[in-house]
């Protein structure tokens, strides 16, 4: 049996997945996390597929769990190329690795499309994939809650607490004008990218969007983008094999 985790800046994601069956995605607070807990929750597992933004001891976690219990354990890291997939990223190394594994499970998805991903959590991120599997390069931008968080640690005066925007208007208090301008800012960001692709004559056959913060997006978005919730265990899926 496979195990494949995504571990995040705050949370931690994973299914089960052997051939054509996967379990439904599970998630756990990075801080849960423990070898008591992993030991008692993955047993039977063959093969454990890691991808991991920035918590090292977290990694280090699975590397013993996985020793004790003869597991073997794959460490996804950034490449300049794999699976048809090619970045442009200066140092392939320094792309996060939530990117490239989202790159890699577009790609797998849609081969045979310009694909713009944006993938909205605590950063916000937003990659071009030309037909191919060409990567041009991205953005990274902080999260919608991130951003709310921002100013009202920054500020004295302003008072607001991140609340899930669906619909997009000018906010009538301090809490739905942060919120809301939140969310204008991120879907500026996605209006450039858009029109750097239309300038740049690359034409984007596909928008897909994944992340915590994607079904805000998509509800205040005007350009038909798809939603594709785990993108980054269909990166993953493609190391299981």
């Amino acid at each position: 049996m496979n195990l494949l985790v995504d571990i995040g800046n705050t949370r931690t994601k994973y299914i089960y997945h052997d051939k054509n069956k996967e379990s439904l995605v599970k998630v756990i607070d990075n801080s849960c996390l423990t070898d008591r807990w992993i030991s008692d929750n993955f047993k039977g597992v063959t093969k454990c597929l890691l991808s991991n933004v920035k918590h090292k001891a977290l990694t280090e976690m699975f590397d013993v769990w996985s020793k004790r219990n003869k597991t073997r354990l794959i460490v996804v890291t950034s490449e300049q190329q794999k699976f048809g997939v090619t970045t442009n990223y200066d140092v392939p190394e320094a792309l996060g690795v939530d990117r490239w594994l989202a790159l890699i499970g577009a790609n797998s998805l849609f081969p045979d499309e310009n694909v713009l991903i944006i993938d909205s959590g605590t950063a916000t991120t937003v990659d071009v994939l030309k037909s191919g599997g060409l990567h041009l390069g991205g953005w990274i931008l902080p999260g919608i809650s991130v951003m709310t968080d921002s100013i009202v640690n920054a500020t004295s005066n302003v008072k607001a607490q991140y609340n899930k925007v669906t619909s997009l208007s000018f906010g009538s208090n301090t809490a739905d004008a942060v919120n809301n301008a939140s969310l204008a800012a991120t879907l500026g960001l996605i209006e450039q990218a858009i029109s750097l692709c239309d300038s740049s004559r690359i034409k984007l056959e596909r928008i897909i969007i994944t992340g915590g913060a994607a079904e805000s997006i998509i509800d205040a978005s005007l350009h038909g983008a798809i939603h594709v919730p785990n993108l980054v265990f269909e990166g993953l899926k493609k190391f299981s094999s």
